[in-house]
C-alpha cells in the first residue's frame, strides 16, 4: 500500500506546472527645491527685526543643503566697510528646520529635522546641512532675524545681501 500511495503522489506532481514571475523597477533619484523669494527689512534701526518664510523641498534619496552668504550680513550698497563711527554692514542670524522622514519605513514615520542655526559671517565661509539618510517632501522653513549692529549703528543708505542655498543628493 505504501508504495501505491507513492506512485499517486508522484502522478499528482507530475501534473503540476510552475511559473516564476519576476519583477523589476525603478524610480530615479530626485530633488527639487522651490524659488523663495526677496525679503525686505525695510528700516534697519528698528530692534527684533525677524522674518520667518517656508520653501519647498522635495527629495527622495539623503541630501545635503550648502548655504552660503555673498556678504556675510546685509551690506551698505556703496559702503560695505562703513564710515566713521558707523558699521556698513547689518548681521544677521540664520536657521533652518527641514522636517525629515526616516530612511526606515519599519520606524514608522518622522526621521527628525535636518536643522541648523548660523550667523551672516558663518554663512560667509559656507556651510552645510546634512540629511543624515533622511530624506524630504513637505519643504522647510528659514527664520532671519538681525543682529544688533556694532558702533554708533548703521551707515544710511540701501543694504543688500545675497544667500544661495543649494540641494545636493547624495547617491
Amino acid at each position: 500500500m505504501l508504495v501505491a500511495a507513492g506512485t499517486a503522489a508522484e502522478a499528482a506532481d507530475a501534473g503540476r506546472k510552475s511559473l516564476v514571475l519576476e519583477a523589476v523597477g525603478r524610480i530615479s533619484p530626485r530633488c527639487d527645491i522651490g524659488a523663495l523669494g526677496g525679503v525686505d527689512f525695510g528700516d534697519l534701526r528698528r530692534s527684533g527685526l525677524a522674518v520667518e518664510t517656508r520653501f519647498g523641498l522635495s527629495c527622495n534619496v539623503p541630501f545635503d543643503i550648502n548655504l552660503r552668504s555673498a556678504n556675510g550680513g546685509l551690506a551698505h550698497e556703496t559702503l560695505p566697510r562703513g564710515q566713521g563711527p558707523y558699521s556698513g554692514l547689518a548681521a544677521y542670524r540664520l536657521a533652518i528646520n527641514v522636517p525629515l522622514e526616516s530612511g526606515n519605513p519599519g520606524r514608522g514615520g518622522r526621521g527628525g529635522a535636518a536643522t541648523g542655526d548660523f550667523t551672516s559671517r558663518q554663512l560667509q565661509a559656507g556651510q552645510v546641512i546634512s540629511s543624515r539618510g533622511g530624506v524630504a517632501f513637505d519643504g522647510g522653513r528659514l527664520n532671519i532675524e538681525m543682529m544688533e549692529p556694532e558702533g554708533a549703528g548703521l551707515l544710511a543708505g540701501r543694504y543688500w545681501e545675497t544667500v544661495e542655498i543649494s540641494l545636493v543628493p547624495r547617491l
